[in-house]
């Protein structure tokens, strides 16, 4: 993505992502919650191909459903007062590709992520991965680089990807699985688990796409785009997180499969642990360079993202523990909860994203923020949710105490990283600013950190368990 946005410049990445994150909120509306009942249910029993028909009919039937809604359905005005500027034809496109990208590719890697087959299912990603990024630079080489383009390209690419990632479901083992059943039985096993998330499907598309549509409408295509790539670039913090919540998931769910719900509680205590001291590291080890490493992904036409971009970063630190919180509760069988929680933390952010992205003219006066104000947002309310998840699923002392440890651990190690940066500037001036000055003091934090971290694994161990 770094190379479209630098191909593109800010306004039509602007508009490349908003098309791509309204079409994703969109998709959970169709969802109504099936893709993580399907997860649970693949988790806890291997599952023979007539189940996997009928899901695969349903995704079908939502895609349907979605291009005749915003190709035929909606009236001009709402349309045109949703996307301004854009036609059908793009914006149906890209809901094909963010539909492959999202519910296809997500089910397919489901099923690899289920059969324990995670590192061939990540190969896979990676593969589609680097085959965008080369499809990419053809494009732009060939003279036809263009919204649309990027689209199909996206849409080819994960289609491929979410072949191959089913296939190592069938390649698994089948002994012991769940019986087939009918198409009744199918229903109300999905019924039992989505029903509770139907409304917050809902409400999860009136928040994020309000969100970006108040920054799209107040803000403008080169805001969004500043915003796109600060949150594009702020994900590389889930690269040492983004494998553990499945795995996470699928072991819940067999532990609950055995009536063992303290055993899996007791997983997630652990396995978040880890979630934030990797996802802390990363951010605050990036967070002194944040303008550098800016710049040399994006370029300078990006450089008004920077503070945008620095606080995205302290976004993963938090939001890798709400999904590992997410896994929990979906695989103990407690959605409800999850369901109050999350509709609450939605609710809460749109009110806070209006009063920082809303200008000072309208009736109801906001602070004009624009993409600065949307990170606000995200990482402030994120943090509140997932404190209050803790509170909920390991109890107040616990939640107290890991909370108490969490600020003093990000205070340190954003302290380390912001005193390497100064002294790597005083001793090597001739890398200040530059690559090189930021891999060396990144190199110096992670062996400070590993170090640290190694000598005091059993106190660390013992306050994020105990």
């Amino acid at each position: 993505m770094m190379t479209v946005a630098r191909l593109l410049g800010p306004v039509d990445y602007g508009r490349l992502t908003f098309l791509a994150a309204s079409m994703a909120a969109f998709r959970q509306c169709l969802d109504l919650g099936t893709s993580t009942a399907f997860f649970t249910l693949v988790s806890g029993n291997h599952r023979g191909p007539a189940f996997l028909r009928r899901y695969w009919s349903w995704l079908a039937l939502q895609l349907v459903v979605g291009m005749l809604t915003v190709g035929l359905v909606l009236p001009q005005e709402v349309f045109a007062s949703l996307w301004t500027g854009e036609g059908r034809v793009l914006v149906a496109l890209a809901l094909v590709a963010t539909f492959t990208q999202g519910a296809v590719w997500n089910a397919a890697s489901q099923l690899g992520e289920a059969n324990r087959e995670t590192a061939r299912t990540h190969a896979i990603a990676l593969a589609a991965s680097a085959t965008h990024l080369i499809a990419v630079i053809a494009l732009w080489h060939w003279g036809i680089l263009a919204i649309w383009t990027i689209f199909a390209a996206t849409a080819l690419e994960w289609g491929v990807a979410s072949w191959a990632a089913a296939r190592l479901y069938r390649r698994g083992p089948h002994l012991g699985g769940a019986p087939e059943g009918s198409t009744r039985d199918f229903i109300r096993e999905f019924a039992s688990i989505c029903l509770p998330l139907v409304p917050y499907g809902i409400l999860g598309f009136g928040s994020q796409f309000g969100e970006r549509w108040m920054l799209q409408r107040w803000g403008g295509p080169e805001q969004q785009g500043l915003f796109g790539i600060a949150q594009q670039l702020s994900t590389v913090a889930f690269v040492t997180t983004g494998a553990l919540t499945p795995l996470l998931w699928k072991e819940a769910a067999v532990f609950q499969e055995g009536g063992e719900t303290k055993r899996a509680t007791d997983l997630y205590a652990s396995s978040s642990g880890f979630l934030f001291l990797a996802s802390a590291s990363l951010a605050s080890m990036l967070i002194p360079w944040s303008g550098e490493i800016l710049r040399a992904a994006a370029g300078q036409q990006y450089s008004g993202a920077v503070f945008t971009f620095t606080i995205m970063l302290l976004y993963p630190v938090h939001q890798s523990i709400g999904q590992a919180q997410g896994a929990l509760f979906y695989a103990t069988r407690r959605a409800t909860m999850q369901v109050v929680l999350g509709s609450t933390t939605m609710l809460v952010g749109l009110v806070v994203s209006y009063a920082l992205l809303a200008p000072d003219s309208m009736s109801v006066p906001g602070l004009g923020l624009a993409a600065a104000g949307l990170a606000y947002r995200l990482v402030a309310v994120q943090a509140v949710s997932v404190t209050v998840a803790d509170w909920i699923l390991l109890g107040r002392r616990r939640c107290l105490r890991r909370f108490g440890l969490q600020v003093v651990l990000m205070g340190a190690m954003l302290l380390l990283a912001t005193c390497l940066k100064a002294s790597v500037t005083i001793l090597l001036p001739s890398t200040a600013h530059t690559v090189v000055g930021c891999a060396i003091s990144c190199g110096a934090f992670v062996a400070a950190v590993v170090t640290i971290a190694y000598r005091c694994r059993e106190g660390l161990l013992r306050v994020f368990t105990e």
